[in-house]
């Protein structure tokens, strides 16, 4: 799947329980881990086209995973994510669990 603006391209495979994911740029050269998370920050069409693809997940509810990284591998480390199904599902959100915080 392409971002609006063909920059980015996410690579994804699933099966029953599992959705992975892989972010490249425009010529297929994997992002690290270190330049999704300036995207994040940095460009807001990419932050909105990331959270389709967490939007776009084939679980009704999942557990957002990522492989470990510390200061010596978060340049890097080429960037990837699972979206791991929770047959369980969760409980409602309640607005007060974070109160304290965003007071």
């Amino acid at each position: 799947m392409a971002s609006p603006d063909g920059r980015y391209r996410a690579t994804q495979k699933a099966d029953d329980d599992t959705e992975r994911t892989e972010i490249a740029d425009a010529s297929g050269r994997r992002l690290s881990v270190g330049e999704v998370a300036r995207l994040w920050r940095d460009d807001a069409a990419f932050a909105a086209w990331f959270q389709t693809l967490l939007a776009g997940a084939p679980f009704d509810a999942y557990f957002w995973e990522t492989p470990p990284v510390d200061a010596e591998t978060y340049a890097t480390r080429p960037y990837e994510h699972r979206c791991v199904r929770n047959r369980w599902g969760f409980r409602a959100a309640d607005g007060a669990d974070f109160a304290e915080h965003l007071a």
